[in-house]
């Protein structure tokens, strides 16, 4: 045991160390000062995010019409521990809210995060940036563990980042779309399982 004089604060105190260093208490302090200041990066980086969106929606459409409910929101919880992780899903967000569809996002589904889920509708929604193009592999296995995760009626939906930006107000209708093509596909193969069952008498 070693008794040392902390380097912050002057003080005697005793370590298992020898060497310069910093007693518990600055210790501490120091820890929540720099936990104060990732909080205020996270604000500030948040906050940017918040403009760059309502840009684009500026840009646009000339007008917040219809967003501005959310965008009250948005800034109201901009402080919030989980938050958007990018100008696009804010974006999306926007939309959806707009559509009027219930929605949470940055959601823990076993040890994957998504970025939303429409309950109402049993989809999970991925917004992809270009790095999702070389890892269509491991997504669709980290999709199928999501449905074994929440059920078999459950759909994952994938959208590039730049179509949502681009055309945000077809967003809701292509998600719909998505929904329907899957459901006449499902619908497809569960004939093509009754017939042949029939065939050969499957029971």
């Amino acid at each position: 045991m070693f008794v040392l004089r902390c380097i912050e604060c002057g003080k005697d105190f005793i370590s298992d160390e020898d060497g310069r260093a910093k007693c518990t208490d600055c210790r501490e302090l120091e820890n929540k000062e720099i936990n104060a200041l990732n909080k205020q990066i996270a604000i500030l980086t948040r906050q940017k995010r918040l403009r760059s969106a309502k840009r684009i929606i500026g840009e646009l459409y000339g007008t917040y019409q219809g967003y501005e409910t959310f965008l009250s929101e948005l800034e109201a919880s901009i402080d919030r521990p989980r938050w958007f992780g990018s100008v696009i899903e804010i974006l999306a967000a926007m939309e959806i809210a707009r559509s009027g569809i219930k929605y949470d996002y940055q959601v823990p589904i076993g040890r994957s995060r998504v970025d939303f889920i429409l309950p109402d509708l049993k989809i999970v929604l991925e917004i992809d940036g270009i790095y999702h193009i070389n890892r269509k592999d491991k997504d669709f296995a980290r999709d199928k563990k999501i449905i074994k995760h929440l059920g078999p009626e459950w759909e994952v939906i994938r959208i590039e980042d730049e179509l949502v930006k681009s055309n945000l107000k077809k967003l809701v209708p292509a998600i719909m779309k998505i929904m329907e093509q899957r459901k006449k596909e499902r619908e497809q193969v569960k004939l093509k399982i009754q017939a042949l069952e029939k065939r050969f008498k499957v029971k």
